[in-house]
C-alpha cells in the first residue's frame, strides 16, 4: 500500500494509516454522499442532493473516497453503498452517516476524503466486516 502522508498544522508529517483502529480493505467503486446539517444530523433528519463519488476503501469503523471538492475536518455526511466490488453487490444499500477526519489533495482536482463512522446498522457493519475478512486485507 501506498505511503500517503497527512500533513499536521505544524508543517510535518504523519503516516495517517498509523492512527487507524481497524485495517481497512481497498475497493474501487462509486457510491453516493451527501453533506448533513450539524443540527439535522443530530435531529435524524437527512435532507439533500447526493453526489457520486470513489470509494477508496472501506472498514467497519470508516472508509476513504475520492471527490473533486474539499471538505472541513469534522463535515458530516451520508454514505450510500451499492456494491463494494463485482462480487459484493447489495440487494438493500449500506447506508452510514459519518464525520470528515481529514482531506488531502491527490491528483489534480481530485481529494482523498477519510471519514469515522458515527452511525451504522449492525446489520450493515456485518456485510462490510464479512467483505473485508472474505477479501483479505
Amino acid at each position: 500500500m501506498k505511503d500517503i502522508l497527512n500533513f499536521k498544522s505544524d508543517g510535518k508529517s504523519s503516516n495517517f494509516y498509523e492512527h487507524r483502529v481497524v485495517q481497512r480493505k481497498q475497493t474501487g467503486e462509486s457510491a453516493l454522499y451527501k453533506v448533513l446539517d450539524r443540527d439535522k444530523f443530530f435531529g435524524k433528519h437527512y435532507s439533500g442532493q447526493k453526489n457520486k463519488m470513489f470509494l477508496l476503501d472501506v472498514s467497519t469503523t470508516g472508509c476513504a473516497f475520492k471527490v473533486d471538492r474539499e471538505f472541513k475536518k469534522g463535515t458530516f455526511m451520508e454514505i450510500e453503498i451499492n456494491k463494494l466490488s463485482d462480487e459484493v453487490v447489495f440487494d438493500k444499500p449500506v447506508v452510514v452517516s459519518c464525520e470528515t477526519v481529514y482531506c488531502i489533495p491527490i491528483i489534480d482536482l481530485w481529494k482523498r476524503i477519510g471519514t469515522k463512522f458515527v452511525d451504522i446498522s449492525r446489520e450493515d457493519q456485518e456485510k462490510i466486516r464479512k467483505y473485508s475478512e472474505k477479501n483479505g486485507i
